[in-house]
């Protein structure tokens, strides 16, 4: 039987090992942010960092949360625009925007 994905987000969500990856990823764009503000920028690279963590029985997991920081800083005001091309060459990636 295939369970409704909306209820296997709320069961990742309670782990503790989700909450720290999210909570890292966000502080690591509100440091690239920082960081560009800074220098008198008004955009910086989207890239929130991937979280590896080790269970008790030694399996590591990878966890990314491009859609949740992303949905998140859209609530505050941020907004995304594609990076477009560099050198001739189109680029994958997002900018984040304030």
């Amino acid at each position: 039987m295939i369970r409704n994905a909306n209820e296997m987000k709320v069961v990742a969500e309670k782990h503790d090992h989700y909450k720290v990856g999210y909570k890292n990823a966000v502080e690591s764009v509100m440091r690239a942010i920082e960081r560009a503000s800074k220098q008198g920028y008004r955009k910086t690279c989207f890239n929130p960092p991937a979280y590896w963590y080790t269970t008790e029985i030694g399996i590591r997991t990878y966890m990314c949360f491009d859609d949740e920081v992303k949905k998140e800083f859209e609530k505050h005001g941020y907004r995304f625009e594609p990076t477009g091309y560099i050198g001739g060459v189109l680029q994958r990636t997002e900018n984040i925007c304030w």
